[in-house]
């Protein structure tokens, strides 16, 4: 994969996941929308992705990885284990009521 297709990918991973969380329904936010806060054509949107399922497969796959990023950051921290586990819970219950329960 190119340079430029791999960036216009996480352009819009990014953007599906802002929209995403500000909607609370992934149902209501439209390619379209998310091709223009990518700063891409909807047409790119369906070249790098197919559909709008594979797109939320995608989302859902780069928000868990952060989260476990995070997480990992959490459990090497000088944090008493109490709070490193506060953090990771917190982390994992923020992930998911940011994207609401229409999944």
């Amino acid at each position: 994969m190119t340079r430029d297709r791999e960036q216009s990918k996480n352009r819009i991973i990014s953007a599906a996941a802002v929209l995403f969380r500000q909607s609370h329904d992934v149902r209501k936010v439209s390619v379209e929308e998310i091709a223009r806060q990518a700063g891409v054509s909807p047409a790119t949107v369906y070249h790098n992705f197919g559909n709008r399922e594979t797109l939320l497969v995608a989302v859902v796959k780069e928000l868990s990885w952060q989260n476990l990023e995070a997480s990992k950051a959490a459990l090497r921290s000088d944090l008493p284990f109490p709070q490193k586990l506060q953090q990771i819970m917190g982390g994992k219950l923020n992930l998911a009521s940011s994207l609401g329960d229409k999944l």
